[in-house]
């Protein structure tokens, strides 16, 4: 009976970790993941944000097997790209979370600009069809002790300079923002 029990809790914790569309983390669990990571880790660590562009219209218009066609394709580019020990999230309909344990923020770049290129090609879904994601990215790097929230809000900034410039990703430090 407990066996039967626990079956079914399992399941319950583990679909309350993964997005159901995209198969990524939860916004909910990578929040709690990054505010662990901060709290045991103090050397460099590395959270970008990636909106793609396009995405939301698309999600709105579309069935639900293709929209979660089209989010798993993406979140398998991701995976495609990162180390083991990396973390992503669904951080909104659009955008996806990437913690970079261990990494700084020039390392960061480079890992970001992999998955812009990656991602940049046109994904493929129902019978031909195509999508242009159009990747954003911010990305920001742990400066000292700070914490998740403010890590989140540098990145957030970021992302909001990324729009701004012609690579369309941007780094923020703690004095300017460096076009990545």
């Amino acid at each position: 009976v407990r066996a039967q029990l626990i079956t079914p809790i399992e399941a319950f914790l583990a679909r309350s970790t993964t997005d159901n569309d995209s198969t990524a983390f939860t916004r909910r669990f990578f929040e709690q993941r990054l505010d662990e990571t901060l709290d045991r880790k103090r050397g460099s660590v590395s959270l970008g944000l990636v909106q793609l562009e396009g995405l939301q219209g698309f999600l709105d218009v579309v069935p639900q097997p293709i929209a979660q066609e089209v989010l798993r394709q993406a979140s398998a580019i991701f995976r495609e790209q990162l180390r083991g020990n990396d973390l992503l999230g669904r951080w909104n309909n659009d955008t996806f979370a990437v913690l970079l344990p261990d990494t700084p923020g020039t390392a960061a770049v480079m890992t970001f600009g992999r998955i812009q290129i990656a991602l940049s090609k046109p994904v493929r879904f129902g019978e031909g069809e195509t999508l242009h994601l159009r990747p954003l990215i911010g990305v920001a790097e742990r400066q000292g002790d700070e914490e998740a929230n403010v890590l989140i809000k540098w990145s957030e900034q970021a992302l909001e300079q990324a729009s701004r410039n012609d690579s369309r990703m941007a780094l923020y430090k703690t004095n300017p923002f460096v076009s990545a």
